[in-house]
């Protein structure tokens, strides 16, 4: 993730210009893929066509560890919000990989 080096904030979604403190260098570090469910909300329609056979599926607001709070998405039994997650890659099949999360 990126950490503004004026401010020292966490940055999330990558940007060129921290939304903080608008200081133009940013850094990136890598955390620990912790964090806590925030919110949670079931989705039994896809909202891409590449997660049709996906559904039902979670999308929830994760706080990391580190402090920064991120939306993503759990496949698989739904969160609690409170429950504890970890951070896992879904491959898209071009080389780049999706930030998830799993229970745990």
């Amino acid at each position: 993730m990126q950490r503004c080096r004026a401010c020292q904030r966490l940055v999330w979604y990558p940007r060129f210009v921290c939304p903080h403190c608008g200081h133009a260098e940013l850094g990136w570090e890598e955390l620990s893929g912790r964090g806590t469910v925030y919110a949670a909300s079931v989705h039994h329609r896809p909202a891409l066509p590449a997660l049709s056979d996906k559904v039902p599926y979670t999308v929830v607001l994760v706080d990391l560890a580190e402090g920064a709070r991120i939306m993503s998405t759990v496949f698989g039994p739904p969160p609690e919000v409170g429950d504890d997650v970890v951070v896992a890659w879904l491959p898209l099949g071009d080389g780049r990989q999706l930030p998830i999360f799993e229970k745990g």
